[in-house]
């Protein structure tokens, strides 16, 4: 498993204390109950992570197993897992001027002094169900892959998908002040149900021209979008204006989700719900696309395309207009951010 990695940037407050040795006073309380602690601003990230997730339907309860270490922690817990007997084809660190080896069938742990864990920015996450610690779920994974960079928390290693650090200095991410503010949470199925059987003839008319997107796809959908972290409602947007953009080789419709809707290669088939948001999602990521103001703006281009199942680029460019504009004869952006006003109850 790839998992993406950031350029760490330590907050102002731990910068002047030598790893393992910040002072109490520096560290807080991330919500996981006493010991568990953290830097100041790694915390209060933290903290709108676990919120965020609390807000799935499934009741996702994120917790750890390690927060702040002192270095004196650390030592005994590099001497636990590593020997200072050669192991043959085991990892070898340098300590104290001495070599020691990694023991079989346990995670490794950084030579003392490097960790970030002493500087109160790494987390070991579980998960709390039923009163108890548990690993994981790959479920869970897959997720934190789409969002925990938006939250400020990236891997350091492929092997430990459960070991997060904070990267963003002194800077709050987005993500955090909008938990904080009660502005960003999971969508789930019952309201995705809603949204889909809000949408009558007069919106197909006027927004689409396509077909009614059964329930099932729009948990596609909903899951993709939380996955990315991107605004489910802007996908959904996407789907009602878009349905059926394309009609290729046999025939079939696409619902064209963010330019992604048909399959180019030899099939020349409809894609499917599922790769099209995806497509949509990497278009976002691409383009700095977070917000439907940067939709409106027509900031959004399409440069990929799906070959045969898979996903390639550059493909072709599709710059969508502004919402003032129309962009190869369809007003597109305006139809998107339209829908998304009235899902947003911002219009009627």
């Amino acid at each position: 498993m790839t998992l993406p990695k950031q350029k760490i940037v330590k907050p102002r407050t731990v910068r002047a204390y030598d790893n393992g040795q910040i002072p109490s006073d520096e560290l807080v309380e991330c919500g996981l109950g006493k010991g568990f602690l953290l830097s100041k601003p790694a915390a209060r990230a933290f903290g709108a992570l676990k919120k965020f997730y609390e807000t799935h339907e499934d009741g996702i309860q994120l917790s750890a197993t390690g927060c702040y270490r002192s270095y004196k922690d650390q030592v005994a817990l590099f001497q636990q897992r590593f020997s200072d007997v050669r192991i043959p084809g085991q990892l070898v660190k340098s300590f104290n001027g001495k070599k020691y080896w990694l023991k079989k069938g346990v995670a490794q742990a950084a030579t003392p002094g490097t960790s970030n864990h002493g500087y109160g920015l790494a987390i070991d996450l579980c998960l709390l169900k039923d009163g108890k610690k548990v690993s994981l779920t790959p479920q869970v994974i897959n997720l934190l892959k789409g969002n925990a960079h938006d939250f400020g928390f990236s891997w350091e290693l492929d092997s430990e998908p459960w070991h997060i650090v904070y990267f963003s200095g002194d800077v709050v991410p987005a993500s955090v002040l909008k938990v904080e503010n009660g502005e960003q949470r999971f969508l789930t199925r019952a309201e995705l149900k809603t949204l889909n059987a809000s949408r009558t003839k007069q919106e197909h008319k006027k927004f689409g021209h396509g077909y009614k997107i059964p329930l099932e796809d729009w948990e596609i959908v909903c899951e993709v979008a939380n996955t990315n972290g991107v605004d489910p409602l802007i996908l959904v947007a996407i789907g009602f204006a878009e349905t059926a953009w394309f009609t290729k080789g046999d025939g079939l419709k696409g619902n064209g989700l963010g330019c992604g809707s048909y399959d180019s290669g030899s099939t020349y088939k409809y894609a499917g719900v599922r790769k099209q948001c995806e497509f949509a999602c990497r278009n976002f990521k691409r383009n700095k696309v977070k917000t439907i103001e940067d939709i409106r703006a027509g900031n959004l281009h399409s440069t990929g395309k799906w070959v045969d199942g898979k996903y390639v680029g550059p493909g072709g460019s599709i710059r969508w207009a502004s919402a003032d504009t129309q962009d190869r004869g369809y007003p597109w952006t305006r139809n998107v951010v339209s829908i998304w006003e009235k899902l947003n109850g911002e219009t009627t």
